[in-house]
């Protein structure tokens, strides 16, 4: 999906560079398999009534989990420093970010929808406090932040590439009962729409 919205020479130079900071960073966690039959070994002795003496949750089971959450955030930091996302105490370089966007070469358009989506998710990942599950170091915090802002980054870039790919195909969609007339507004509202639709959970309150 992003070759196509970015283009595919943006994409590929940016993948390229993704790539190679990618196997200089990568470390091999550990297998995930010995995670999945430690697991299974818990569900078959699982004793409902509680007569087992011993931990539901076995020693191995655990630091195989911890140690495979160790090495898999251990790669994630070093890529985002590689590319220079993360300074060097590992808090996020926005301007960086944002200078980075500025140089992409994508349609104006393109690159506005992302500049403002990509400032809401600085602000919210700012106000962000890791600190409600517990006391953190500020290391801590900075990667938990990265975390919440590369996922956040994901979803917009998604939501601005189909409002990208709607504006170009608004021929395909009878708006004549819609008062707006700007093509802008039109794949926005539309956008807006079917992610409501789709995603109607988000309505919800239980």
């Amino acid at each position: 999906m992003m070759e196509s919205c970015f283009g595919g020479d943006t994409y590929d130079l940016w993948y390229a560079q993704s790539e190679k900071v990618r196997q200089a960073c990568y470390v091999q966690p550990a297998n995930p398999d010995i995670v999945n039959t430690a697991v299974d070994n818990v569900i078959t002795s699982y004793k409902p009534d509680g007569s087992s003496k011993t931990p539901l949750y076995p020693r191995q089971l655990v630091d195989t989990v911890v140690k495979y959450a160790k090495y898999q955030l251990s790669n994630f930091t070093c890529q985002m420093h590689g590319l220079g996302y993360l300074k060097d105490d590992l808090s996020l370089d926005y301007q960086y970010i944002a200078d980075e966007l500025m140089n992409f070469t994508i349609p104006d358009d393109l690159k506005a929808d992302l500049q403002k989506l990509g400032a809401y998710c600085r602000d919210i990942t700012s106000c962000y406090n890791p600190n409600i599950f517990g006391k953190m170091t500020e290391t801590e915090i900075n990667i938990k932040r990265a975390v919440f802002y590369v996922r956040c980054d994901k979803e917009v870039r998604s939501m601005a590439c189909m409002k990208k790919d709607i504006k170009a195909h608004l021929a395909e969609f009878d708006t004549s009962s819609m008062p707006e007339k700007d093509p802008n507004v039109l794949a926005a509202k539309l956008l807006y729409a079917f992610i409501n639709v789709e995603g109607n959970d988000d309505l919800k309150l239980y």
